[in-house]
Formats: structure tokens, C-alpha cells, sequence
């Protein structure tokens, strides 16, 4: 795994889009570097990203938005997580079960920095 110099953390968790009940019996990992380095010193969720709120908005992105590849959303993910959290580097795998007989799952994963 690549080392960022601010640290990073993971959210693994089930598919969060209710309308592919198939993606949730896979977990999806989302790999974020954090925005700052003073959680370290102090602790407090302040000082960092709060991934319940990360959460609750990819559910709220994955309600209004539909996405007809997993390119797309992997996409849509990091620009949120970006812009919204001012992360500096995210990691966004996304995969769909099922889709060929010959594999368990196709996916992507991607990187992405602020700029």
C-alpha cells in the first residue's frame, strides 16, 4: 500500500446502493488519505474525517444518482470525497457480482488526487 504522508484509513462495508441488493455480499473498500495530520496529536473527530458522515452521503449520492457503469460511480465517489471532505488522495474499488460466468466479480479501482 502507498504511504501518504498525511495518513490514510479504510472504509470497507457492504454496497451501500439499495437498488443492487447483489453488490451488498461484497465488501468495496474506499481508501482516504486525511486532510491534515493534527488527529494524531488531539484525538478528535473534529481534526479528521468522519466516516459516518462520509457514509451517509455516498447513501444520499447513491439515491438521487444513477450510475450505468462502475467507472462512473467510482468516479462520482472520489470527487465527493475530494471536494466535500478535502481529502487530499482517495482509492475507490467497486465491483459487480455476477455480471460473467467465467469471473466472481468485475470492478475497478482507481485512484484520485486533488489538484
Amino acid at each position: 500500500m502507498r504511504q501518504w504522508p498525511w495518513g490514510s484509513t479504510k472504509i470497507r462495508g457492504k454496497s451501500l446502493n439499495p437498488k443492487t441488493p447483489r453488490l451488498g455480499r461484497r465488501l468495496h473498500p474506499l481508501e482516504i488519505a486525511l486532510p491534515r495530520d493534527a488527529v494524531f496529536r488531539t484525538g478528535k473527530v473534529a481534526d479528521t474525517i468522519d466516516y459516518g458522515v462520509v457514509v451517509a452521503q455516498l447513501r444520499v449520492l447513491l439515491a438521487k444518482e444513477r450510475f450505468g457503469l462502475v467507472e462512473s460511480l467510482a468516479e462520482r465517489i472520489a470527487d465527493l470525497i475530494l471536494e466535500d471532505f478535502k481529502s487530499p488522495r482517495v482509492k475507490v474499488s467497486v465491483a459487480k457480482l455476477g455480471v460473467l460466468r467465467e469471473a466472481k466479480q468485475v470492478g475497478v479501482t482507481i485512484e484520485r488526487s486533488r489538484s
